[in-house]
């Protein structure tokens, strides 16, 4: 017995079998797929995660000198975990545009 379940049948591509089930997942860039394009770049890819770890570590940085409070359900979170995101966020930001 199979099951197929999908968005719509233009975006099917993949199959996955699940046991007794198989199970038809959207292709993974659709929206690539109407211009021709069949995966994402990876030098495109690894530039979009860069930029967006650059953005966290930024904020925490910015969190330290500005002295933002932060509390998650009543505890307060404190500035030391910044220091950490920011060195964490840092060299994720770093790999991320080293390895184009």
């Amino acid at each position: 017995m199979a099951v197929e379940m999908a968005p719509s049948p233009d975006h099917t591509r993949r199959l996955q079998s699940i046991g007794q089930f198989v199970v038809v997942l959207p292709s993974p860039c659709w929206a690539c797929e109407a211009e021709g394009k069949t995966d994402l770049n990876r030098n495109t890819y690894m530039t979009v995660t860069g930029t967006l770890f650059l953005v966290v570590a930024i904020v925490h940085l910015l969190r330290i000198i500005l002295g933002w409070p932060v509390e998650v359900g009543g505890l307060s979170i404190p500035f030391w975990t910044s220091w950490l995101a920011v060195l964490a966020a840092g060299a994720l930001s770093y790999f991320g545009f080293r390895q184009k």
